[in-house]
């Protein structure tokens, strides 16, 4: 069974500029599957995030179907859902709340769903730990802490509730690129231990061959390639990916 099935998903958005509709995702239908690293890549303003705010239940699409394990959810999602599917946001400061301590968001988001006070401290504890802080970041503020250390104690966050679909929103675009690649390696390693679905959204096809199985490439609105990382590098059949590996190499 795939992780998640999206089928011909569309969302429009009013323009000033145009005096019309823009198709901000037009009938883009994908899989990821239980254990895949899927990567999604484009420019800005192609619709990357909105897949990943609809994703989410956080935009209403204006049509298609997302199905999570099989089963169709549609916005606002029933509480539930989210201990299915998470999400990491590209401003790791800016999606805690920056009166309260870290370790404190973490761990009421376990007694949320059920999750006694005592265990869900000590499961914050070890995912804190596990994502390469130590445990004395629980009781710390996001503004006490660098842009990767919020990242990755946001990852631990993401993972809290153990989901099986993370969605990863330009999570590295912030970082310097030293701490990129230790929050990139780190997903890789968590997604080997807990089997987890992953959608890693990302303008940078360099980062992303590297990381993904697979990768979708998004071109105003609608996905014109996928391969795998491979493929997709090595033989792109669309003249935008081509495009877009060209920028790679002359950075």
């Amino acid at each position: 069974m795939n992780a998640v099935e999206v089928e011909n998903l569309k969302v429009s958005f009013y323009s000033h500029k145009s005096n019309s509709f823009v198709h901000a995702v037009d009938d883009v239908s994908f899989t990821l599957g239980e254990n895949e690293f899927l990567g999604l890549v484009g420019e800005s303003g192609c619709g990357k995030s909105t897949i990943a705010r609809m994703l989410m239940g956080l935009q209403i699409p204006d049509g298609g179907t997302i199905r999570i394990k099989g089963k169709e959810i549609k916005p606002p999602y029933p509480h539930n859902v989210y201990k299915q599917i998470q999400m990491i946001y590209q401003m790791p400061q800016d999606s805690f709340d920056p009166r309260r301590k870290v370790g404190t968001c973490i761990t009421e988001i376990q007694s949320n769903f059920g999750v006694n006070k005592r265990e869900a401290r000590d499961f914050t504890m070890h995912l804190l730990t596990r994502v390469g802080l130590t445990e004395e970041y629980y009781n710390k503020y996001p503004h006490e802490m660098s842009g990767g250390e919020c990242q990755r104690a946001a990852i631990a966050r993401s993972l809290s509730l153990k989901p099986d679909v993370l969605i990863c929103d330009e999570p590295t675009s912030a970082l310097d690129v030293s701490v990129q690649a230790q929050v990139v390696e780190l997903l890789a390693q968590l997604r080997k231990e807990m089997k987890l679905g992953v959608l890693f959204i990302s303008h940078d096809l360099a980062l992303v061959q590297g990381l993904c199985d697979s990768v979708m490439v998004m071109y105003q609105g609608k996905i014109v390639e996928r391969g795998s990382a491979k493929e997709i590098t090595q033989n792109p059949r669309e003249d935008y990916t081509r495009k877009l590996l060209s920028s790679v190499l002359l950075v």
